[in-house]
């Protein structure tokens, strides 16, 4: 049996569950185009925000997994606008899954009780990589795990348990290096807030008042901040990443620019972070959207002091590009300012 699921990761335990209890998965295909492979409520359901002013304004708190705006795909997942290549397999029988929050969370407690909660992580980080066939990459670890129990994080030599690690450490390895290559642009906010082009509603699928999502601890009555004239320019900054890593950057950025409004693009995915005063979301970010964001007028000088302390502090004798290019790898070099001359 082929399962086609919107995308979402409860929308992947919801085919775990119906490979159990329905018919075992031969594939499990995302039918989602790319860009709304973004959000997940598997950490709780948040309020959906249609600006980056509402974005920054609403008052949330992260959690152990993540806390995004639950954005995923519902609804017409067979539409041509979905389906992004995938070609009906004439040889399976197909079955579209629709979420199912209460399958999901089922699957969810039981890799906790019968694996382990840093094992429901892993598979959580690993099904944000943009890997072929990560979800039966997955299926096939949880199937072990449940078979295993906690001792299944120690089978390195399990090329199931291996598939699995080697995923996580990619992706790991790029938030590492995300983490010193992301370069933030100051610019000025537009006169208006960035409306509901720039941070887009998309159908919810996932957030409903009868989810069973762990709870977040903000509440509706929190204090707004909003980004009212005299509040600091923002900090934009755009990234192409390999993997759908801007929910596991938003710990590192929060801690880092408490006190300042900044903003991470992910091009490749049309979405984007939005964080102020170490409170995020993520939502899908049109394109077109930062044109609306302007440099402001001493931003160009600092990039060129950037660039001029780029080059001075090299030492010319020890240049060692195969070494440069191991530590910072010429896919991200595009969204430098350094290597922009």
């Amino acid at each position: 049996m082929n399962y086609l699921y919107d995308g979402s990761f409860e929308g992947f335990l919801t085919c775990v569950w119906h490979h159990y209890y329905t018919e075992k998965a031969d594939r499990i295909i995302s039918v989602a185009s790319a860009e709304y492979r973004v959000p997940s409520s598997f950490s709780g359901a948040v309020p959906k925000e249609s600006s980056v002013q509402q974005a920054f304004d609403s008052s949330t708190s992260g959690s152990s997994i993540g806390n995004t705006v639950s954005d995923s795909v519902s609804g017409d997942i067979n539409s041509d606008a979905a389906i992004g290549g995938w070609q009906p397999d004439f040889i399976c029988a197909e079955r579209t899954v629709e979420t199912d929050l209460e399958k999901a969370d089922l699957v969810s407690r039981a890799i906790e009780r019968k694996i382990s909660s840093y094992d429901l992580e892993r598979i959580y980080r690993v099904f944000h990589t943009d890997t072929a066939d990560a979800e039966m990459k997955l299926l096939r670890y949880i199937v072990l795990g449940f078979k295993r129990g906690a001792q299944i994080r120690l089978l390195h030599g399990e090329p199931v348990v291996f598939e699995v690690q080697k995923e996580e450490q990619r992706i790991g390895t790029e938030v590492h290096r995300l983490c010193g290559l992301i370069r933030f642009s100051v610019v000025q906010r537009p006169e208006t807030a960035i409306t509901e082009s720039a941070f887009a509603r998309t159908p919810d699928a996932t957030a409903s008042d009868n989810s069973t999502s762990k709870p977040l601890s903000a509440s509706d009555n929190s204090t707004s901040k909003s980004l009212s004239a005299g509040r600091p320019d923002l900090l934009y900054a755009k990234i192409e990443p390999d993997n759908d890593v801007l929910e596991f950057l938003a710990p590192h950025f929060c801690a880092r620019f408490r006190n300042d409004p900044f903003i991470i693009h992910d091009t490749k995915r049309k979405k984007a972070l939005a964080a102020y005063h170490g409170e995020w979301q993520i939502a899908t970010f049109e394109e077109g959207a930062s044109a609306q964001l302007s440099n402001t007028e001493d931003e160009e000088s600092y990039r060129s002091l950037w660039r001029q302390y780029f080059d001075t502090i090299a030492i010319k004798e020890r240049t060692n590009p195969k070494c440069q290019k191991n530590f910072m790898p010429v896919r991200y070099w595009k969204n430098l300012t350094e290597t922009q001359r």
